[in-house]
């Protein structure tokens, strides 16, 4: 219901924004298909404000794509539930906005012509959290993952990290939780990935319980977890990623070029202040953890 909600409040954003956004000013042909997980108040009065911009020729739908010979030039999809319809053929570009990264890139085949927003933040940047709270002190870091790949970005990050030790583990396909509470009780840290799979609405309870019982950290992986009782994450709001998917789609509009998929280029920290207090500790405000995690 969360990710729901903050679907809804980045569409109303994206949708004022479109006024203020010269995305296709200077080209009229661009067609965009923009496809709405569902149809209510707000969505309705989104579609509404970015057809009223003139920017751009836009048609909206709801949780279904336009019929061939309707289809516009650019596909614009809101949500994981939705990733599917980039397989659609017929488009000179395809967006996702606000779509996990590791279902984005599982897609078979790889979609082509297609780019994406990805919801969830690099691990590069939750690491630097860690490394930012903890400052010079030595932290044992515990990393439950699935894709290889994200054993190597942290293992590649540590390089400057030094006071960062890791003990990471692969979660079989047959996921068991005990295996991620043994890595709680022995470790100070609990970095999350963005794997929905381990760490999704059905896995936090349980993981949340085993990080306070053993008063261990959990970072990350969403703003969602950060509510629900992780200490913190690296989150980017509603109006991050409606800028920067109209900065993507004006990228191509006006250079025909289709930008690499990406996290949003800009975030914040989020900290959840009751679980510092709980477990006996005094963090500096976000925005001091932000500008130091950025050096300034």
């Amino acid at each position: 219901m969360k990710t729901f909600q903050f679907v809804i409040q980045l569409l109303v954003i994206l949708g004022a924004l479109a006024f203020a956004t010269n995305v296709s000013a200077q080209d009229d042909s661009a067609r965009v298909d923009l496809i709405l997980p569902s149809q209510n108040a707000a969505l309705t009065s989104l579609a509404q404000r970015i057809g009223e911009a003139g920017q751009f020729h836009l048609n909206t739908y709801i949780g279904t794509l336009p019929e061939r010979p309707l289809r516009g030039n650019i596909l614009l999809v809101v949500s994981d539930s939705l990733l599917p319809m980039l397989q659609a053929d017929g488009y000179d570009a395809k967006f996702a906005l606000y779509v996990n990264s590791s279902q984005y890139e599982a897609l078979t085949p790889t979609p082509q012509n297609s780019t994406a927003l990805f919801s969830d933040q690099p691990l590069t940047r939750q690491l630097a959290l860690i490394n930012t709270l903890f400052g010079e002190q030595s932290v044992r870091l515990g990393l439950a993952y699935r894709n290889p790949q994200f054993l190597q970005i942290v293992t590649d990050a540590l390089a400057n990290m030094p006071n960062i030790s890791l003990d990471a583990r692969q979660i079989p396909d047959s996921y068991r939780i005990q295996t991620i509470n043994q890595i709680i009780q022995n470790n100070q840290v609990l970095l999350a990935t963005p794997e929905q799979t381990l760490y999704n609405s059905q896995s936090i309870r349980a993981i949340l319980q085993a990080s306070y019982r053993h008063h261990t950290l959990l970072i990350g992986p969403s703003e969602g977890f950060v509510d629900a009782g992780a200490l913190a994450s690296v989150v980017s709001t509603p109006e991050h990623y409606s800028s920067e998917i109209l900065q993507m789609i004006n990228q191509f509009v006006n250079e025909g070029k289709i930008p690499p998929p990406r996290p949003p280029g800009q975030f914040r920290v989020k900290l959840n202040n009751n679980v510092a207090r709980s477990l006996g500790l005094s963090l500096p405000d976000e925005q001091t953890l932000l500008n130091s995690m950025l050096g300034q």
